[in-house]
């Protein structure tokens, strides 16, 4: 016998392409099962970013929002109930600065076009930066103030509705809530020892401030209370929606890596069950064990976890890459300035995995055939001991 019987054979290659072309043949019969699970992918990555960006939108446009400035009206503005949010609180119309200015240039621009298309028109290239006839877009972000005065000059003037100057704002203070007669900066020096004679100093400035009831400031937040349970509502369908999506591609990825595995042990039994006693006696039936076991839970891992995880894992960089550019370019520009050390870091970290993978499988291989070899000689050891006189 082989005196280098137990001796394993060390992989070299990192990538052997004729090895995949013999398990791309067991692959075929499932292709069209993969590439569902694949396009399933792009949903669950989807459900995945979707998700951060609610809680992002619930906290910027909702919790935080009372921090908005708001300007007011002595009369009822013209607008839609569902697209703009107006507090009415001691005769006085409240809307928020920015709310105002995204409806004037969007919803309300609609509404003027399907009234005067042309002057719609005129107005809507003014808001942008156009000038008429011109197709380059000088479009800036506009004061709430900038915006009137474009609306006056092309004969809409709601001067006598919104006083620009003039802004409000939300305070809480040890649990009392007040109306403003001003703006606070958000970095400002708060000075609050004249808070009960209803006036603070926000960076040496006087701010009057009105006191409001539980119910006053309830209907402040209502728009936001409401936004909250809509997000929410979504946040869950989307949750729901996620999990099945998970679920099913779950169930369709293992069934095809099963199905798959299964054929390809039965097909590597019978090439086992066909050879000559020669190739027992140069292969330990332990390693053989071990190539039909533990090498196929390997094969059954790539197809069910490397594969499709790497595939998800690329698809989630790229999807979170893109939105924190979309957010803010800059700020995104420095968190990936850590980028090309993570990059050398998993390299380095890959190639000694890959390495240390590699030695575990032969210690394997060659603990499984020596335990065989010699549990089965103790058998034939005890036969031979019986025929001794």
């Amino acid at each position: 016998m082989n005196q280098n019987i137990h001796e394993e054979q060390k992989i070299e290659k990192s990538f052997d392409i004729d090895l995949f072309k013999r398990l791309f043949k067991f692959t075929r019969p499932y292709l069209p099962v993969f590439i569902i699970c694949i396009l399933l992918l792009f949903f669950i990555t989807a459900v995945d970013l979707v998700r951060p960006y609610l809680i992002k939108v619930v906290i910027d446009d909702y919790i935080n929002a009372w921090e908005e400035p708001m300007v007011s009206s002595i009369e009822a503005l013209p607008h839609d109930p569902d697209k703009l949010s107006v507090v009415k609180y001691n005769d006085q119309y409240f809307v928020r600065e920015s709310e105002l200015r995204t409806y004037i240039q969007d919803d309300f621009v609609d509404y003027l076009k399907s009234q005067d298309p042309e002057k719609g028109q005129d107005i809507e290239q003014a808001l942008k930066g156009l000038s008429p006839g011109s197709a380059k877009n000088d479009s800036k972000e506009r004061s709430l103030a900038e915006t009137l005065n474009l609306l006056k000059e092309n004969g809409v003037d709601w001067a006598h509705f919104i006083d620009p100057k003039m802004k409000y704002q939300l305070f809480i203070h040890e649990g009392h809530q007040y109306l403003t007669g001003g703006v606070i900066p958000s970095n400002a020096d708060i000075d609050t020892r004249q808070i009960e004679n209803h006036r603070i100093y926000a960076d040496k400035n006087l701010i009057h401030l009105t006191p409001l009831t539980e119910e006053d400031y309830h209907a402040f937040r209502v728009a936001d209370i409401n936004g909250i349970i809509k997000v929410i509502t979504t946040f869950v369908i989307i949750l729901v929606g996620g999990f099945l999506l998970n679920y099913l591609q779950a169930l369709l990825l293992n069934y095809a890596a099963q199905r798959q595995i299964y054929e390809m042990r039965q097909a590597l039994f019978n090439h086992i069950m066909h050879q000559s006693l020669a190739f027992f006696d140069k292969n330990p039936v332990g390693r053989l064990v071990t190539r039909v076991t533990n090498d196929m839970k390997n094969i059954s891992d790539m197809y069910t976890n490397v594969l499709i995880n790497a595939f998800k894992d690329v698809l989630l960089l790229g999807g979170t890459i893109f939105v924190m550019f979309a957010l803010n370019a800059k700020l995104a520009l420095v968190s990936l300035i850590t980028f090309p050390l993570i990059g050398l870091a998993a390299w380095r970290f890959r190639t000694k995995a890959r390495e240390a993978h590699r030695a575990v499988k032969v210690k394997i291989a060659k603990i499984n055939s020596s335990l065989s070899e010699n549990i089965s000689g103790m058998k034939i050891i005890q036969i031979l001991t019986n025929r001794l006189p």
